[in-house]
């Protein structure tokens, strides 16, 4: 007697905000797997974006049975015996905006608990101290280490920058 093993569908649910591949290694991707194959999700999230949540599910009889997909040196499961639908989710990302000290005057930002999504337009208000003046106001991308000279648009003291997918310090 020999026996073989099963192969069931694998299929992804559409999802917005970035992209994954379905694969056994790593490379190349995969519709059908094996009772017991490892499964990997690589992912792709759009520039701003990360994962919000991931999880595999399948029918048992007339029961969805769903398993959550945590980070463990990849994100992978285990193939049950049964056909499978996975879906991912991603959600903006947030990034923090560090408030550098400085003599002469005040900053403030106005998104007050300085966390802030990618591409939300950020407004500081500079105001300087009696008897100094404003020379410059940038911004530092944590990641990149590059300064961005930040110009007033319409009012002295007002400063408006687009948030980077990274933390920044002003």
């Amino acid at each position: 007697v020999v026996f073989t093993k099963i192969n069931y569908a694998l299929s992804k649910d559409e999802t917005e905000n970035g992209s994954f591949l379905i694969t056994s290694d790593g490379i190349e991707e995969i519709s059908l797997a094996n009772y017991m194959d490892e499964v990997i999700i690589i992912v792709n999230p759009t520039t701003g974006y990360e994962i919000d949540y991931m999880y595999c599910e399948y029918l048992r009889g007339e029961s969805t049975v769903t398993i959550y997909i945590a980070y463990n040196s990849g994100y992978k499961f285990t193939m049950p015996s049964h056909d499978t639908t996975v879906h991912v989710s991603f959600k903006k990302s947030n990034y923090l905006i560090t408030k550098t000290p400085t003599e002469g005057g005040t900053i403030i930002v106005d998104d007050a608990d300085l966390v802030s999504e990618y591409d939300a337009v950020i407004t500081l208000t500079v105001t300087p101290l009696s008897g100094f003046k404003i020379d410059h106001v940038y911004y530092t991308n944590k990641a990149t280490s590059i300064q961005t000279e930040l110009y007033y648009v319409t009012t002295p003291g007002n400063y408006i920058f687009t948030m980077p997918d990274a933390n920044v310090s002003v």
